[in-house]
């Protein structure tokens, strides 16, 4: 949807930068230099447009020597940088090219025309240097359109300041995501015409962003630019590349992203803190291993999809997704433990209760052939163990509990808690140890 709105605007944004740069343009100093000294009008502007360009081929280079080749001075001014398709790699903005050479057949004495030293005049009608942008992934690779002026002293200074929108291919370095630093580039090169013919060269930085608005997500400065010569059908041409580094701001990511990944890994470890007989810790644990799979889901929508360079935070993701994935084993083998303690602990005191329920049957068994037959009908009743609603058979129940309770191991000597300490302290070690890795590796 975003590169839709991109492409679908990219035409009305052009249209309204070129008028933008006009309007500045011809509210600069105007016609005259030295107004004291200005007294040509409309009739003086006419006799030099048609003086200039009478005999004037715009396809003829400009030099009245060539053997020497025209030098042209490119600065990039950018103005606003509206976004990075990190899956496409695609870089969105708008600038303009601000380019000035010498026309050595648009000079005059401003003194013969009433003071006028500037004048305007449509770029189709005049020489301009032969670049396009080289990097773009659209059809706007072109410079300038119909309605661009050129502007040209009286010394024969001509100055060019094409606006432009790109919608750019930029080789993003996502390995220290959202910490991430990118050199996004503007390249533009001669197309027909070779270096014998043009240089391009700049002074100072040629990246200017003192007009550039301020982007939210990226902290955007100047890289410098990059002249390459390439060769092609034994003819040299020149390439310049001006390179604008995106840092990305990362307050945003750390608050939405890193600071619930890892309150998950912590919760993740307190599920061991968690009794052995709670099987709610399964539970937890579960939950927490289907939430770092969505946390990983999200980051792989902002990250593109290449070998090349894996994010740190992605693996960082996965080692947590399998330390929650270990911690689920452990929850498991911990409830299974207790379960099983507690089977064989029944099975003991069962045991031991009918131990004690056989020796109460020998007593009364005793008392059946030695007491009186007043006697006999307790004593029966006590050998009746199908009748448990009788009095008699609280004796037997009293017995039971009274084992259970001898015979019950502590529950922190038990083999599930001991186990449930050992996954607690292993998953606090690995948790420090993978975040301390991945801050080292964030930090060179």
């Amino acid at each position: 949807m975003a590169q839709l709105l991109f492409i679908g605007t990219s035409s009305m944004t052009f249209h309204c930068t070129c008028v933008i740069f006009l309007f500045l343009l011809t509210q600069t100093k105007g016609e005259c230099f030295n107004e004291a000294n200005c007294t040509g009008g409309a009739e003086e502007m006419k006799m030099l447009h048609k003086k200039l360009l009478k005999d004037y081929v715009p396809e003829v280079r400009p030099s009245r020597f060539y053997n020497t080749s025209t030098k042209i001075n490119v600065e990039l001014h950018l103005s606003v940088v509206m976004g990075l398709d990190t899956k496409q790699q695609l870089v969105y903005l708008r600038a303009f090219f601000r380019f000035s050479w010498i026309d050595e057949y648009l000079q005059w004495n401003s003194t013969d025309y009433g003071g006028i030293e500037r004048i305007l005049v449509l770029q189709n009608n005049i020489w301009k240097p032969d670049v396009i942008i080289e990097n773009a992934a659209d059809e706007h690779d072109m410079l300038g359109g119909e309605r661009v002026f050129i502007s040209v002293n009286s010394d024969g200074l001509a100055k060019w300041e094409p606006p432009f929108y790109l919608q750019g291919t930029c080789k993003l370095d996502m390995s220290k995501y959202p910490f991430d630093k990118s050199i996004c580039p503007v390249t533009i090169t001669s197309w027909m015409t070779d270096n014998q013919s043009t240089n391009i060269q700049w002074t100072g930085d040629p990246v200017n962003l003192d007009s550039m608005m301020i982007n939210g997500e990226y902290d955007i400065s100047s890289a410098g630019a990059v002249l390459k010569i390439g060769e092609y059908e034994d003819q040299f041409f020149e390439t310049v590349t001006f390179r604008i580094k995106l840092a990305r701001r990362p307050v945003y990511s750390i608050i939405s992203l890193l600071i619930p990944l890892n309150l998950l890994a912590v919760l993740g470890i307190l599920s061991f803190m968690m009794p052995p007989k709670e099987p709610e810790k399964v539970a937890i644990s579960v939950t927490i291993l289907l939430s770092f799979t969505v946390f990983l889901s999200i980051i792989e929508n902002n990250i593109p999809p290449t070998s090349d360079t894996i994010s740190l935070l992605v693996i960082y993701v996965s080692a947590l997704l399998v330390m929650s994935f270990l911690s689920v084993v452990g929850n498991i083998l911990v409830v299974t433990i207790k379960c099983s303690d507690e089977s064989d602990e029944r099975k003991h005191i069962q045991a031991r209760s009918l131990e004690n329920i056989l020796g109460q049957h020998n007593t009364a068994a005793v008392l059946y052939k030695n007491k009186p037959e007043s006697n006999n009908k307790l004593t029966h009743s006590l050998l009746d163990t199908n009748n448990c609603n009788t009095s008699p058979c609280i004796f037997c129940t009293k017995a039971f509990d009274s084992a259970q309770l001898k015979d019950k191991p502590q529950s922190s000597n038990s083999r599930a808690n001991k186990l449930n300490k050992y996954f607690m302290i292993i998953s606090c070690v690995a948790f420090v140890l993978i975040s301390c890795f991945m801050v080292v590796l964030t930090s060179m």
